[in-house]
């Protein structure tokens, strides 16, 4: 089955202008192509730098990498989603897993869980596995906010 469809010149040509007009008022058709890449650079840089608010000021994804919380975070593979809510030590609690800086070496994060709130005592270096304690090897230190 052949289809032919024959249009008129007057026809074709309102046809033509009629999806220019439609470009126009729905994309970028009636831009030159670099103004198109401008618009289109725009976009780009406004999306990342919403997204670097966003890491900067709610919530940030990162690798875990590391056994320091081995079981509770895997060495390799884990995602962990942090809030920044609780940024500069607000709200806290006995438990959480928090993300900070390591003191000796800014470029490096690592995570804790919380197993004491200022004014607490806890146990320096307690004992692994069911040791027994050593009384002069235990030593009782009490919690305090670093500034």
């Amino acid at each position: 089955m052949d289809l032919t469809v024959s249009i008129r010149h007057e026809d074709a040509t309102k046809l033509a202008a009629d999806i220019r007009m439609t470009s126009r008022v729905f994309g970028f058709g009636a831009l030159s192509r670099h103004k198109r890449a401008f618009v289109y650079t725009l976009h780009l840089a406004g999306t990342f730098c919403w997204f670097k608010i966003f890491n900067e000021h709610f919530y940030e994804l990162k690798a875990s990498d590391g056994p320091s919380m081995y079981p509770t975070i895997h060495f390799q593979g884990d995602w962990l989603l942090i809030s920044k809510h609780y940024k500069n030590g607000r709200d806290i609690g006995l438990g959480d897993i928090i993300v900070y800086k390591k003191p000796h070496d800014f470029h490096s994060e690592v995570a804790k869980r919380v197993v004491g709130l200022p004014g607490d005592y806890v146990l320096k270096n307690p004992p692994l596995n069911g040791e027994t304690v050593v009384e002069h090897d235990a030593q009782m230190i009490q919690v305090r906010w670093i500034d």
